[in-house]
């Protein structure tokens, strides 16, 4: 019969010793919930306080790394973003709409990340709805090859990367950014839908994206799933089994 394992200490050396190193070989990332489910799976009881608490301790000793909430990671380096592909046009919205809420990001931000190697680009402007004809009248006349939240029907007919081709949408509740510039998190996802929708690139490279992306540097693995799950993507799309 296997032994139920109560006391903390023998708690603490199961995740140390066994669960946490297996978690860490098979995934970059893992969630508090396959910990849980791995402590379970060893017939192991325990409080979810005294768990947290031995998360804390192995996140403080450099055992493991904090990917967002309830997430973890073994990857001990945070992911670093190149923001200057978009710090030309964030410079000219903020000047011209200096209190608008707003976002850019652009996919030669995830160029060195490809698997095939890209040489056009696209700049994606996420700005609130009643803003976004003047934003992209704006952008198109100040030589900006611009498109205002086109749609697949379009994208297939029309649309066309040039030189600083950027394409206006509406702005996502709570999206994640800093001071205009999108996060990574965010950028996964867009990347995704939008290579679906503008045809830029196909399912296989945006996958091979998000993997090398996800292993050059630790990213919140929480906010980019909750970010996905509000634009109706699972993460299953991005990283399949």
């Amino acid at each position: 019969m296997d032994k139920t394992i109560n006391t903390p200490i023998e708690i603490k050396e199961c995740l140390r010793d066994e669960v946490l190193p297996e978690l860490r070989q098979k995934e970059q990332y893992f969630s508090q919930k396959q910990i849980r489910d791995c402590l379970s799976e060893r017939k192991i009881k325990f409080k979810p306080a005294t768990l947290n608490r031995y998360l804390v301790d192995f996140v403080n000793d450099g055992m493991i790394f904090k990917a967002g909430r309830s997430w973890f990671s073994s990857i001990g380096t945070p992911f670093v973003l190149d923001v200057e592909p978009v710090r030309e046009i964030i410079g000219l919205l903020t000047k011209g709409f200096p209190a608008l809420e707003f976002s850019c990001w652009s996919t030669e931000q995830v160029k060195s990340y490809s698997q095939h190697m890209m040489n056009r680009f696209v700049s994606f402007a996420f700005v609130p709805r009643d803003a976004m004809r003047p934003i992209y009248e704006t952008l198109r006349d100040s030589g900006w090859n611009a498109y205002l939240n086109p749609g697949q029907k379009e994208a297939k007919n029309l649309f066309e990367i040039k030189e600083r081709t950027v394409v206006v949408r509406p702005r996502i509740t709570k999206e994640s950014a800093d001071q205009h510039f999108a996060t990574i998190e965010k950028i996964l996802v867009d990347f995704w839908l939008e290579a679906r929708d503008l045809q830029i690139t196909d399912v296989s490279e945006c996958r091979k994206i998000c993997l090398n992306v996800t292993i050059a540097g630790r990213i919140s693995m929480s906010s980019l799933q909750t970010y996905a799950e509000r634009r109706k993507l699972k993460l299953e799309a991005l990283f399949p089994k």
